[in-house]
C-alpha cells in the first residue's frame, strides 16, 4: 500500500527511523539482605518484650542467635573450667561466667568463661570489652556443639586469647585450641 503525502513540508521532513523494540533489561533476582541490629536495638527489643527474659539469645555480628540450652555435660564442663581458674584467689583477674562481652556496636556474645582485668566496680557499670579480657573460653561438650557454634566463636574473637575447650564423654579427653585474636 502506498500513501501520498499531500503536504510538501512533511514529505521532506526527517522521519524517525523505525527500529526494533529495545531488548528487555536482564532481570536480576532480588537477594534478600539480613537486617543487622546494634547492641542498643538488641537491648530495646528485650525491654519491649520482643526478646523474652527466658530466651537464650546472643547478638553476634548484628544477628540475634538463639542458643541451645546447656545440657548437663556442657554445664559440668563449664564448672570444671571455672575450677581451673578460681581455685585460688588472684588479685590480677576476675573469673566471669556466661555474661556479655561487648565487642562492638553490633556484637555482644556471652562466652562460657572469661578472665577479666580486675576492676573495683566488678563490671557493674559497663560490660567488659576486649581491652578488659585476658582470656575468653568457649566450652564444647560434643562434636555437634563444635559445628553448631561455628557462627559464634570464629566471628566473635577479636583482640584477646580465645581457648576452645573440647570435652567428649565422661572419660574427658580434653584438649584446647588457643588462638590469639
Amino acid at each position: 500500500m502506498t500513501t501520498q503525502v499531500k503536504d510538501p513540508e512533511l514529505a521532506t521532513a526527517a522521519r524517525p527511523a523505525i527500529t526494533a523494540p529495545p531488548e528487555p533489561a536482564a532481570e536480576t533476582a532480588a537477594v534478600p539482605e539480613k537486617r543487622k541490629f546494634t547492641v542498643a536495638e538488641y537491648y530495646r527489643m528485650a525491654e519491649v518484650g520482643i526478646l523474652r527474659p527466658e530466651e537464650r539469645v546472643e547478638l553476634i555480628e548484628g544477628e540475634v542467635l538463639v542458643m541451645a540450652p546447656p545440657g548437663p555435660l556442657h554445664a559440668g564442663d563449664v564448672i570444671r573450667s571455672i575450677e581451673v581458674f578460681s581455685w585460688r584467689r588472684d588479685e590480677r583477674f576476675i573469673v566471669q561466667v556466661q555474661n556479655p562481652l561487648r565487642l562492638d556496636s553490633g556484637c555482644e556474645p556471652e562466652p562460657d568463661l572469661m578472665l577479666l582485668r580486675r576492676r573495683e566496680d566488678y563490671y557493674t557499670t559497663t560490660h567488659p570489652t576486649p581491652a578488659d579480657t585476658l582470656l575468653v573460653m568457649e566450652v564444647f561438650s560434643t562434636r555437634v556443639g563444635i559445628s553448631q557454634n561455628k557462627g559464634k566463636s570464629p566471628r566473635s574473637r577479636r583482640g584477646f586469647l580465645l581457648i576452645l575447650w573440647h570435652c567428649f564423654g565422661s572419660d574427658k579427653a580434653v584438649f584446647s585450641n588457643a588462638n590469639t585474636c
